[in-house]
């Protein structure tokens, strides 16, 4: 498959700062669950070194339908329920690899 044709997905999520120690090892775990769903390639978290609270995911899904699945995977939504009211932001955006 041509990487133009896979979904490349990327999440910035912005955690409240009194639940940043606390969700770190629940986003890790959620990440390492996450890489093992039908149809992801790839699934990399980052932090960023200026503002601890702020995580940054990488994702490369081989379609819309296998993000699909994954985002009504059982762990995803164990995730959102884990993380109602603790996240301060939120942006993510599906793109196409154009070169």
């Amino acid at each position: 498959m041509p990487d133009r044709e896979l979904l490349v997905v990327t999440a910035k999520i912005v955690l409240v700062d009194e639940y940043q120690a606390a969700l770190d090892s629940d986003i890790r775990e959620l990440v390492a669950v996450s890489k093992l769903d039908p149809g992801c390639l790839q699934y990399d978290l980052h932090q960023s070194i200026e503002d601890k609270n702020v995580y940054f995911l990488y994702e490369t899904w081989v379609s819309e339908e296998s993000l699909a699945d994954h985002m009504d995977a059982a762990h995803v939504k164990a995730w959102q329920r884990l993380s109602e009211g603790k996240i301060a932001g939120f942006e993510l955006l599906k793109m196409i690899k154009l070169m």
